[in-house]
């Protein structure tokens, strides 16, 4: 599945530092729940540093398991004569949100920002692309990213 800019503002119109506005909080939301979004491209979006860490926080999101409703009522047997599971986590595994790759080119996206997303990586094993040209990163931001990667 693709996105593809989920929001932008208005051509010529400066955007001040705002909260994280509602579209940002959606595609968070997205991100964190999607099993099947792969890419995201928020070019020009002007995230900033804000809209970034919210980023950050959807990619290292993982929900508690479902656990089997009926686990209470029922007996756990070693040998299992009854055929009746003991109580853990039922459906498939979840690994995580499912982005493959995402583009914050151009998001005036800073050290700060880039220092969220790093802190995420390591609770993200799918994300394999992050498209940062365009942004106020220095060889600071850099330094946090490099740490976060695995060698």
């Amino acid at each position: 599945m693709y996105a593809h800019r989920f929001f932008s503002s208005a051509p010529g119109r400066e955007c001040a530092p705002h909260p994280i506005l509602p579209q940002v909080q959606a595609v968070c939301r997205l991100v964190a729940a999607s099993r099947s979004l792969l890419h995201l491209n928020l070019w020009g979006s002007r995230l900033g540093d804000a809209g970034a860490a919210a980023l950050a926080a959807a990619l290292a999101w993982t929900p508690p398991p479902l656990l089997d409703p009926c686990a209470h009522a029922r007996r756990h047997d070693d040998d299992r004569r009854d055929g009746h599971r003991p109580a853990h986590a039922v459906g498939p595994s979840w690994r995580g949100p499912s982005l493959r790759s995402l583009d914050l080119g151009f998001n005036r996206v800073t050290d700060v920002g880039l220092a969220a997303l790093a802190h995420a990586l390591p609770a993200n094993e799918q994300l394999a692309t992050l498209d940062l040209r365009k942004n106020a990163v220095t060889t600071v931001g850099v330094e946090h990213l490099c740490k976060a990667s695995p060698p």
